[in-house]
């Protein structure tokens, strides 16, 4: 709960090693708030970690969201194209 609560966080640097921590622990229940990040994160990094934890997770759920990118330039763009 509170790796949840610290995807939220002020702090890039935060946001970024929870999104690490909840990929690492696996659960399911981490989808739905990363999800949530990568819909609302500004930073790249964060985002790139974010997409590398649902990858980890895996799960239909995570499938879908990851496959579910909007379409764009740079990183995200390259990602959404290599999961087709």
């Amino acid at each position: 709960k509170a790796l949840v609560s610290a995807l939220t966080d002020a702090e890039i640097g935060v946001r970024f090693w929870a999104s690490d921590a909840l990929g690492k622990c696996g659960s399911p229940i981490a989808v739905e708030p990363l999800a949530q990040l990568l819909r609302h994160e500004k930073h790249e990094g964060v985002r790139r970690q974010a997409i590398e934890s649902l990858q980890e997770i895996g799960g239909e759920r995570a499938e879908q969201v990851l496959t579910n990118l909007p379409k764009s330039s740079g990183f995200l763009g390259w990602l959404k194209q290599s999961l087709v």
